[in-house]
């Protein structure tokens, strides 16, 4: 139940709620424990977090960055670094994210922060590599989202729109060559196009 008066309640509440897939509904109640906050300015860092968090996991990436942000001012903690690092990950923001997590590794006194942080520098820095390597290749197509892309065989027809529904097959590696994911052993896929990176 939420006690209208303690801020852990809505925090608490909020956590549960975005770990069961929730996370538009853990956002109020994250700005609710942040409003009721009477202790002292260092717990705010605490539903600030967590905001950062069902924002991230709803999709709002700039709103997760600016949540984190204000709780890295009040406690620079190798959670709040890490956190940002993702999302900045997740907008194309790699030297923002190398800063923050090169920071975590600075301060980090938990080692699967400090190793995950570590690996993490490491597959930015290879992903650099490739992405060079790539968009000097043949055909490459350099979208402004920085996206690479090649046209392996012209389609024909009308250029679906962004709310239709497509059917395709597809197939992820990494730049090592191992597929991370692949449709073409189990079947096209139908899904819409706005859902999709």
């Amino acid at each position: 139940a939420l006690d209208p008066k303690r801020q852990t309640t809505y925090v608490k509440k909020g956590i549960a709620l975005y770990r069961i897939g929730k996370p538009l509904e853990a956002i109020p109640l994250m700005d609710k424990a942040i409003k009721l906050n009477r202790r002292s300015e260092i717990w705010l860092w605490w539903p600030l977090y967590h905001k950062g968090i069902a924002l991230g996991l709803s999709g709002d990436f700039s709103g997760a960055i600016a949540a984190f942000s204000e709780s890295i001012k009040i406690n620079p903690a190798t959670n709040n670094l890490f956190a940002r690092a993702m999302a900045y990950t997740n907008v194309g923001k790699f030297d923002k994210a190398r800063e923050d997590i090169k920071a975590t590794i600075k301060i980090s006194h938990n080692d699967s922060y400090y190793h995950g942080a570590a690996r993490y520098i490491e597959v930015l820095d290879e992903g650099d590599k490739y992405i060079k390597r790539v968009e000097k290749e043949k055909g490459a197509k350099l979208m402004p989202s920085g996206l690479i892309y090649f046209e392996l065989k012209k389609g024909q027809g009308r250029s679906p729109k962004a709310s239709d529904t497509v059917k395709a097959n597809y197939k992820g590696t990494l730049p090592d060559g191992a597929v991370f994911d692949s449709s073409v052993d189990r079947g096209p896929i139908s899904f819409p196009l706005n859902s999709v990176i």
